[in-house]
């Protein structure tokens, strides 16, 4: 499942959380159901192994490297810096 569908779900819970949050709670969308799924949605930030999870590394260069996301096949980078490594700023390739 790429990510712009699950973007598109999410924004629809949370349309559906504002008007009415008993309906979603009667089919098992709990507060910490949604707060999971918004996580995931807003990510920003992925360690080594969360990268190697969602990413296919391609290449690195000098504080930066390519990457194919695995849900979808979208190709992009990350920066990265630090001990322990965090990788930051995911931007697609045009």
């Amino acid at each position: 499942m790429g990510m712009e569908v699950i973007a598109t779900f999410f924004e629809a819970l949370n349309k559906a959380w504002d008007k009415e949050p008993e309906t979603l709670i009667e089919l098992g969308i709990t507060d910490e159901v949604f707060k999971n799924i918004e996580q995931y949605v807003t990510k920003e930030e992925w360690s080594t192994t969360e990268l190697q999870e969602d990413f296919t590394v391609l290449g690195f260069g000098h504080g930066y490297c390519a990457v194919e996301r695995k849900s979808d096949g979208v190709r992009g980078s990350f920066d990265f810096d630090g001990r322990p490594r965090k990788y930051f700023n995911f931007q697609k390739s045009i």
